[in-house]
C-alpha cells in the first residue's frame, strides 16, 4: 500500500512539473516518459488538433509504425471515443463507455478500434488534442480509479504546459518539421495573438499567426471600410437607470455587436464608451469590404431588435443605434506612446465614418454610407441618396446615402427587406 501511495505521489509530481518549463521538447519528453514508464503504457498515440483542417493528427507515439503519421488523421466529425472526448473535454474510459447509451456505439470503431482510454489535452477552456491509450506493458485489462485520476490530471497539466509554451501558436508543418521555430518567431506569433485575439475572429487570428509578416505593425496604408455605431439617446436612456443597470445593458449590447462584426470578417478596432469602431479589410484583404460592412450593419440592427424585444418583455429601457460607414485609404499600425500602444487605423476615411454616424441624428436616418461604399454596394442594398449635405471638416456639399434595407435577388425577384419601422426608439432621443 505504501509503495502504491508513493508511486501515485511521484507520478503526480512529475505530471505537475510539466508546467514548470517553457521548452516544448522538454514537455513532450516528459509526457512520453510519464505515459511509458510511470503509467506503463506500451501502445499510445498523442494527437494534436489541426484547426485549419478540423482534424486530429498523430504527433508522438509508442508501439506503432511511423507510417501512422500519414494514415491516422481523424476528422473531428468522425464518431469515435477520441473525437467525443476531445469535443466534451472529458476523459472517456472504454469500460465505462460500454455501459453508457450515449457512448457505447463509439467503441470498436475505425480507425482505432482498441482505444481503452481517451484523454483530452485541455486548458479547461479549449481542447488542444487527445491521447489514445491502447494497452499496457503489464497486460492489465482494466484501469484502477487512482490511475484514472492520474491520467485525467495529465491531460489538464499537459494542456496548461503546451499553452504556456506557445506550442499551439506553431502550425502543423512547423510542429512536425525538423526545423526548429526560433524564439523570435514564437514571440512574433505570441504578440499577434495577444494583440488581436480579443477583437478578431479565431479564424482570422489563426491566419495571422501562420503568416506574421502579413501584418506591418510599423504602419502601412490599406484600402478598407470603417464602421462607427453609437447609441442614439444615450443620455435619456441612462438617466432612467442605475449605473449598474446601464452597465449590464451596455455590456449585453456590445457583446452582441462584437459577435456580429467578427462573424462578418470584421475586426473591432476599439470601443469608445458605448460606441463601436470596426474595420473591414485591414488585417486581411477582402474583395468587397463595403458589402460586408453594410451586411454587418444590418445584422447589428437585427441583433438589436432581438435585444429590444427581450428588454421590453422584461420591462427594461431600450435604445436605438446609428451607424456610419466609409471606405477609403487608412493608415494602419501600432500607434501610441512608448508605454502604451495599440494597433489601430487613422485618416480621413475614419473621420468620415464617424461624421456619417453623427449625421444620422440630423437626417433622422439609421445607416449612412459614403460615395465609395455606395459604389461597391449598388444592386445589393436599397439606398436613398441624400444630396447637398454639409459635413464638418469637408469643404462644400456632398451626397451621402441612406441604407434602407437588403435586396433579395433570389429566384429573379428583386425584393427589399426594409429596416424601417422595426426599430424601437426611446421616447426622447438625445
Amino acid at each position: 500500500m505504501k509503495d502504491l501511495k508513493q508511486h501515485f505521489a511521484l507520478t503526480f509530481m512529475k505530471i505537475r512539473n510539466l508546467s514548470t518549463t517553457l521548452d516544448p521538447e522538454e514537455i513532450f519528453k516528459g509526457i512520453l516518459s510519464i505515459l511509458s514508464q510511470e503509467m506503463a503504457s506500451d501502445h499510445f498515440i498523442l494527437f494534436l488538433y489541426d484547426r485549419e483542417k478540423d482534424e486530429l493528427f498523430p504527433f508522438k507515439w509508442l508501439g506503432y509504425p511511423d507510417e501512422i503519421k500519414d494514415k491516422l488523421n481523424i476528422p473531428i466529425s468522425t464518431e469515435h471515443l477520441l473525437t467525443y472526448a476531445f469535443k466534451i473535454r472529458q476523459q472517456i474510459y472504454r469500460e465505462e463507455a460500454l455501459n453508457d447509451p450515449e457512448t457505447s456505439n463509439l467503441t470498436n470503431r475505425e480507425p482505432l478500434r482498441s482505444t481503452i482510454l481517451a484523454i483530452p489535452i485541455t486548458t479547461g477552456v479549449e481542447a488542444l488534442g487527445v491521447i489514445h491509450i491502447e494497452s499496457f506493458s503489464d497486460k492489465r485489462a482494466s484501469i484502477e480509479a487512482e490511475d484514472l485520476r492520474l491520467f485525467a490530471s495529465l491531460g489538464t497539466f499537459m494542456g496548461i504546459a503546451l499553452n504556456n509554451a506557445n506550442v499551439l501558436l506553431q502550425t502543423r508543418e512547423e510542429l512536425t518539421s525538423t526545423k526548429q521555430v526560433s524564439e523570435r518567431e514564437l514571440a512574433e506569433k505570441r504578440q499577434l495573438k495577444e494583440m488581436f485575439s480579443r477583437y478578431a475572429s479565431a479564424e482570422l487570428v489563426e491566419t495571422l499567426i501562420k503568416n506574421p509578416k502579413s501584418v506591418n505593425l510599423g504602419g502601412s496604408t490599406k484600402i478598407a471600410t470603417i464602421l462607427f455605431s453609437d447609441i442614439a439617446g444615450f443620455t435619456n436612456f441612462s438617466s432612467k437607470l442605475s449605473p449598474e443597470q446601464v452597465v449590464v445593458s451596455i455590456n449585453e449590447y456590445l457583446s452582441r455587436m462584437t459577435e456580429v462584426v467578427l462573424n462578418h470578417q470584421g475586426e473591432i478596432d476599439k470601443f469608445i464608451g458605448d460606441a463601436v469602431m470596426a474595420r473591414f479589410g485591414v488585417l486581411v484583404d477582402l474583395p468587397s469590404t463595403g458589402i460586408v460592412a453594410v451586411q454587418a450593419a444590418l445584422a447589428m440592427l437585427q441583433e438589436l431588435w432581438k435585444l429590444q424585444a427581450r428588454w421590453l418583455q422584461e420591462q427594461r429601457e431600450v435604445f436605438s443605434i446609428r451607424i456610419g460607414i466609409a471606405t477609403g485609404p487608412v493608415l494602419a499600425g501600432n500607434i501610441g506612446s512608448e508605454r502604451r500602444q495599440e494597433f489601430t487605423v487613422m485618416g480621413t476615411t475614419v473621420n468620415l465614418a464617424s461624421r456619417l454616424e453623427a449625421l444620422n441624428k440630423d437626417l433622422r436616418t439609421t445607416i449612412l454610407i459614403d460615395e465609395n461604399t455606395y459604389r461597391q454596394v449598388i444592386g445589393h442594398f436599397q439606398v436613398l441618396p441624400r444630396e447637398n449635405v454639409s459635413i464638418r471638416g469637408l469643404e462644400g456639399k456632398i451626397t451621402v446615402y441612406e441604407v434602407l434595407g437588403a435586396r433579395d435577388n433570389s429566384q429573379n425577384k428583386s425584393k427589399v427587406v426594409s429596416i424601417r419601422g422595426k426599430i424601437a426608439t426611446p421616447k426622447s432621443p438625445a
